[in-house]
Protein backbone atom coordinates (compact mmCIF):
# COMPACT_ATOMS: atom_id res chain seq x y z
CA UNK A 1 0.00 0.00 0.00
CA UNK A 2 3.08 2.22 -0.06
CA UNK A 3 4.09 2.02 -3.30
CA UNK A 4 3.76 5.59 -4.60
CA UNK A 5 5.61 6.62 -1.52
CA UNK A 6 8.45 4.68 -2.19
CA UNK A 7 8.18 5.21 -5.50
CA UNK A 8 8.37 9.33 -4.99
CA UNK A 9 10.93 8.29 -2.49
CA UNK A 10 13.30 6.52 -5.23
CA UNK A 11 12.42 9.20 -7.83
CA UNK A 12 13.27 11.54 -5.02
CA UNK A 13 16.85 10.45 -5.22
CA UNK A 14 17.50 10.16 -9.42
CA UNK A 15 15.82 6.69 -10.09
CA UNK A 16 14.14 6.57 -13.29
CA UNK A 17 10.63 5.85 -12.19
CA UNK A 18 10.18 3.03 -15.44
CA UNK A 19 13.21 1.24 -13.68
CA UNK A 20 11.19 0.34 -10.71
CA UNK A 21 9.60 -2.63 -10.47
CA UNK A 22 6.92 -3.29 -7.72
CA UNK A 23 6.13 -7.34 -7.48
CA UNK A 24 3.38 -9.64 -5.89
CA UNK A 25 1.15 -7.17 -6.91
CA UNK A 26 -1.41 -9.95 -7.88
CA UNK A 27 -2.00 -10.98 -4.71
CA UNK A 28 -4.15 -7.89 -3.78
CA UNK A 29 -5.75 -7.48 -7.43
CA UNK A 30 -6.49 -3.64 -6.06
CA UNK A 31 -6.82 -2.74 -10.13
CA UNK A 32 -7.25 1.24 -9.42
CA UNK A 33 -4.20 1.43 -6.81
CA UNK A 34 -2.01 -0.79 -10.14
CA UNK A 35 -3.09 1.82 -12.48
CA UNK A 36 -1.68 4.59 -10.08
CA UNK A 37 1.41 2.85 -9.70
CA UNK A 38 1.33 2.39 -13.36
CA UNK A 39 0.48 5.95 -14.36
CA UNK A 40 3.30 7.72 -11.84
CA UNK A 41 5.87 5.25 -14.36
CA UNK A 42 6.48 2.30 -12.23
CA UNK A 43 6.14 -1.43 -13.80
CA UNK A 44 3.64 -3.62 -12.05
CA UNK A 45 4.32 -7.11 -11.73
CA UNK A 46 2.17 -10.01 -12.24
CA UNK A 47 4.39 -12.93 -10.45
CA UNK A 48 2.34 -15.22 -8.45
CA UNK A 49 0.49 -17.40 -10.94
CA UNK A 50 0.33 -20.79 -9.77
CA UNK A 51 -0.32 -19.98 -6.19
CA UNK A 52 -3.66 -20.02 -4.97
CA UNK A 53 -2.96 -20.33 -1.38
CA UNK A 54 -5.84 -20.29 1.34
CA UNK A 55 -3.45 -18.50 4.49
CA UNK A 56 -4.74 -17.40 8.01
CA UNK A 57 -6.39 -14.19 7.19
CA UNK A 58 -5.19 -14.53 3.33
CA UNK A 59 -6.95 -16.23 0.25
CA UNK A 60 -4.84 -15.65 -2.82
CA UNK A 61 -6.75 -14.87 -5.86
CA UNK A 62 -6.99 -17.40 -8.57
CA UNK A 63 -5.14 -17.71 -11.40
CA UNK A 64 -8.60 -16.81 -13.54
CA UNK A 65 -9.19 -13.59 -11.48
CA UNK A 66 -5.47 -12.79 -12.02
CA UNK A 67 -5.75 -13.35 -15.58
CA UNK A 68 -9.20 -11.34 -15.78
CA UNK A 69 -7.32 -8.20 -14.07
CA UNK A 70 -4.12 -8.67 -16.28
CA UNK A 71 -6.54 -8.78 -19.18
CA UNK A 72 -7.68 -5.79 -18.30
CA UNK A 73 -4.96 -3.70 -17.67
CA UNK A 74 -3.47 -5.22 -21.21
CA UNK A 75 -6.47 -3.71 -23.11
CA UNK A 76 -5.97 -0.47 -21.25
CA UNK A 77 -2.58 0.04 -23.25
CA UNK A 78 -0.07 -1.16 -19.99
CA UNK A 79 1.48 -4.10 -21.79
CA UNK A 80 5.01 -2.12 -21.07
CA UNK A 81 4.94 -1.32 -17.89
CA UNK A 82 3.78 -4.91 -16.85
CA UNK A 83 6.46 -7.71 -16.53
CA UNK A 84 4.70 -11.65 -15.25
CA UNK A 85 6.37 -14.55 -12.70
CA UNK A 86 5.92 -17.40 -11.01
CA UNK A 87 7.63 -16.52 -7.53
CA UNK A 88 8.58 -19.97 -6.54
CA UNK A 89 9.26 -19.12 -2.78
CA UNK A 90 8.34 -22.17 -0.80
CA UNK A 91 8.79 -25.86 -1.97
CA UNK A 92 4.83 -26.29 -2.48
CA UNK A 93 4.99 -24.56 -5.71
CA UNK A 94 7.46 -27.37 -7.23
CA UNK A 95 6.07 -29.51 -9.49
CA UNK A 96 7.85 -32.27 -6.95
CA UNK A 97 5.32 -31.04 -4.19
CA UNK A 98 2.23 -30.85 -6.51
CA UNK A 99 2.55 -27.50 -7.53
CA UNK A 100 2.01 -25.88 -10.67
CA UNK A 101 6.41 -25.19 -11.03
CA UNK A 102 7.48 -22.42 -12.47
CA UNK A 103 6.82 -23.92 -16.34
CA UNK A 104 3.30 -23.07 -15.40
CA UNK A 105 3.99 -19.81 -16.66
CA UNK A 106 4.89 -20.93 -20.34
CA UNK A 107 2.88 -23.56 -20.68
CA UNK A 108 -0.87 -22.52 -19.57
CA UNK A 109 -0.35 -18.48 -18.26
CA UNK A 110 1.08 -17.92 -21.44
CA UNK A 111 -1.28 -20.04 -23.77
CA UNK A 112 -4.48 -18.83 -21.75
CA UNK A 113 -3.77 -15.16 -22.78
CA UNK A 114 -3.64 -15.70 -26.12
CA UNK A 115 -6.09 -18.33 -26.15
CA UNK A 116 -8.57 -17.17 -24.01
CA UNK A 117 -7.97 -13.58 -23.80
CA UNK A 118 -6.86 -12.90 -27.50
CA UNK A 119 -3.69 -11.16 -26.42
CA UNK A 120 -1.41 -11.36 -29.38
CA UNK A 121 2.01 -13.27 -29.69
CA UNK A 122 3.32 -9.76 -29.74
CA UNK A 123 2.14 -8.85 -26.39
CA UNK A 124 2.67 -12.48 -24.73
CA UNK A 125 6.55 -11.73 -26.29
CA UNK A 126 6.37 -8.44 -24.76
CA UNK A 127 5.48 -9.34 -21.16
CA UNK A 128 8.21 -12.28 -21.17
CA UNK A 129 10.78 -10.99 -23.15
CA UNK A 130 10.81 -7.59 -23.94
CA UNK A 131 10.50 -6.04 -20.80
CA UNK A 132 12.31 -8.00 -18.71
CA UNK A 133 15.29 -7.56 -20.71
CA UNK A 134 14.91 -3.78 -21.13
CA UNK A 135 14.94 -4.24 -17.41
CA UNK A 136 17.53 -6.14 -17.32
CA UNK A 137 19.68 -4.37 -19.33
CA UNK A 138 21.91 -1.60 -16.91
CA UNK A 139 22.25 1.49 -18.39
CA UNK A 140 25.95 3.12 -18.50
CA UNK A 141 27.03 4.92 -15.84
CA UNK A 142 28.72 8.14 -17.52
Amino acid sequence: AHALEILAMLTGEGQAADRVIFSHLDERLDLGYHREIAAAGAVLEYDTFGQEFYLPHFKDPTDRERLDALAELLREGLAPQIVLGCDAWIKAVATAYGGTGIEHLFVRIAPALRSQYGMGADVVEQLLVGNPRRLLDRPAVG
